[in-house]
């Protein structure tokens, strides 16, 4: 019996043979052990080798997929850093004036506080009793003059506060103050 070529049984591997030369080899191999022995141990190294092949594509392919999933997945933020809100034990913003409990005159108002610290702006917002917005200054002084239009009519409500950023991203607040006019 003669055995295939190392071509043929190449070409039958690869399954580029054309149909009658298959057929030669298929039938050969169905009578002979030692060619299809062959042939096993050929098709499993080709499978060893596409596996390796693909790993070497999956590998990388599964890295990059977990780097994005770790740059896409949501993460808890962990405990404040205290950036911008101050530490716990940090003191509030001090008023002068207008005192929490003092009622004023209807006129011009003049608020006044403590210094926050060297560099610090701070940012005063007027509110009307409803929390509309009626004034937001920023100012790197601690006294702030609410202008003339704004109306301080006798038995009006008003809120009002101070918030002061300091250089380092910290700040400082005088917290919500109510502003009584007098009637």
């Amino acid at each position: 019996m003669t055995h295939p070529s190392p071509e043929l049984l190449a070409g039958y591997l690869d399954d580029t043979l054309p149909g009658h030369d298959k057929q030669e080899v298929e039938l050969h191999l169905s009578a002979c052990a030692e060619c299809r022995a062959e042939v096993t141990e050929v098709r499993r190294l080709q499978v060893r080798r596409r596996r390796r092949q693909l790993a070497g594509v999956l590998v990388p392919l599964a890295a990059a997929a977990a780097v994005v999933l770790m740059l896409v997945t949501p993460r808890d933020a962990g405990p404040p850093t205290g950036l911008r809100s101050g530490s716990d034990g940090e003191q509030p913003l001090e008023i002068v004036s207008p005192a929490p409990t003092a009622e004023v005159v209807a006129g011009p108002v003049a608020f006044a506080w403590r210094s926050a610290g060297t560099g610090a702006n701070y940012t005063i917002t007027l509110q009307e009793g409803d929390g509309r917005i009626a004034w937001r200054f920023i100012v790197d002084d601690t006294v702030a003059v609410a202008p003339d239009s704004i109306v301080f009519a006798p038995g009006r409500t008003w809120f009002w506060s101070v918030d002061a950023l300091l250089p380092d991203g910290q700040s400082r607040s005088t917290g919500v103050q109510r502003l009584r006019i007098r009637p």
